[in-house]
């Protein structure tokens, strides 16, 4: 990522998102109230109420329907998209779970029921199992998907708002690179610090090098005292999601119609589904999206809208304003 510079917000107004949707909604006219964790918004006697994301007109079967990965993976199958080869074991099941990464060779491990990354292990083999297997199971109320790791596949999120994709970001997995003096936890310390420094939506999605990241770095070759040579870039983990470290490039413009129409299949599939983010991992998010190049990870309700708001590089683009004129143009009718 040498050739990329990060934007800088640290001299910009930082909202929340709560705040950031109160300032637009007032801006065009629109009464707000706080009540908990849920947003009133009345516009010419008509109420909408948001939390988060989801919003008066996000039907609960929706939530439901993507909530539970199983679920989801279904009706995905069901309308065409394609999805990960894999299938899902309970707490009890961990043999036949370890059975079924021996048989895909590296798997991804993850919570039926799970979010913003929780649970969530990219590049698991028999040798680092135990440990995605234990956080996993920690992690949900369900059942564990086990799904076979899509290789060479960039993620990246898609957000659709009422049926259409507006933007579109991909995410880089946590990585630090040396400068022949720090060791691998120096490193991350500093850019812990600066990804705070620079983007205040940072906030709690520092990258955290746990059992799992341990194991992934010592099968590089790596501990956490080891000091990498100038230049040299060191992974921290295959997964990608900014909850958990990773890093946010707008690449709107560079991804195929067809790549978004995908998105907007799942969306407009799904009954009541106003607002929502697709995860979709491509070898080449600008082709067509054939079977050899992309699958569907997952997609849900509440997606955060800081990555494309305030993204690490790349060009923001105002979707919580996007957000706003849907509901606003919602309270029309």
């Amino acid at each position: 990522m040498s050739e990329l510079t990060r934007n800088d917000f640290s001299g910009s107004e930082y909202l929340t998102q709560n705040q950031l949707f109160r300032k637009i909604f007032k801006s065009k006219g629109c009464s707000v109230k706080r009540i908990g964790r849920v947003l009133q918004v009345e516009y010419k006697g008509r109420y909408c109420h948001l939390l988060e994301t989801e919003t008066t007109n996000t039907s609960l079967l929706a939530y439901r329907i993507l909530k539970d990965k199983r679920v989801a993976r279904s009706l995905f199958e069901r309308i065409g998209v394609n999805t990960a080869v894999g299938a899902a074991f309970s707490s009890q099941d961990r043999s036949a779970a370890l059975e079924m990464v021996k048989e895909l060779g590296v798997a991804v491990l993850k919570p039926a029921d799970g979010n913003k990354g929780q649970g969530v292990a990219v590049g698991v083999t028999p040798k680092n199992f135990d440990d995605a297997w234990r956080s996993a199971v920690a992690s949900t109320h369900s059942q564990v998907l086990v799904e076979k790791c899509f290789e060479n596949g960039v993620e990246a999120r898609y957000c659709v708002i009422d049926g259409k994709c507006v933007a579109v970001h991909s995410r880089i997995p946590p990585s630090v690179t040396g400068d022949g003096v720090s060791s691998i936890q120096e490193l991350n310390d500093k850019r812990n610090k600066l990804l705070l420094r620079l983007n205040p939506s940072r906030r709690n999605t520092e990258a955290i090098i746990d059992e799992h990241r341990k194991n992934l770095l010592a099968g590089l070759g790596f501990g956490l005292d080891s000091v990498p040579r100038r230049g040299e870039r060191v992974l921290l983990d295959w997964k990608a999601g900014i909850s958990t470290g990773g890093d946010a490039q707008n690449i709107t413009n560079q991804v195929h119609p067809e790549m978004m129409q995908v998105a907007e299949s799942i969306a407009l599939a799904i009954p009541g589904l106003d607002i929502c983010g697709v995860d979709i991992l491509a070898r080449d998010h600008a082709a067509r999206p054939t079977e050899e190049n992309y699958i569907v990870v997952e997609a849900n309700t509440r997606p955060g809208l800081s990555g494309h708001q305030y993204p690490d590089f790349g060009e923001p683009i105002d979707v919580s304003s996007l957000v706003v004129d849907s509901v606003i143009r919602r309270m029309h009718f």
